[in-house]
């Protein structure tokens, strides 16, 4: 079971899943890539957070759960 915490994952996981099934349905190879930040910087999400969170105190990182 994916365990997703927004409806944007929930949709992402959807989508893949659907992906999937068609390619397993008509017998052909799927390959699902996620890029992040494929435009520009970026100044939130995950990576981001992290790098902030590191550059401020390089020996611990504070990961946050919903």
């Amino acid at each position: 079971m994916i365990s997703t915490f927004s409806m944007y994952g929930a949709s992402k996981a959807a989508c893949e899943a659907m992906i999937c099934s068609y390619a397993n349905m008509y017998d052909f190879k799927a390959v699902i890539y996620r890029l992040a930040n494929v435009i520009g910087t970026s100044t939130h999400g995950v990576i981001y957070d992290f790098i902030k969170k590191l550059s401020a105190n390089r020996l611990m990182l504070e990961i946050l759960r919903n």
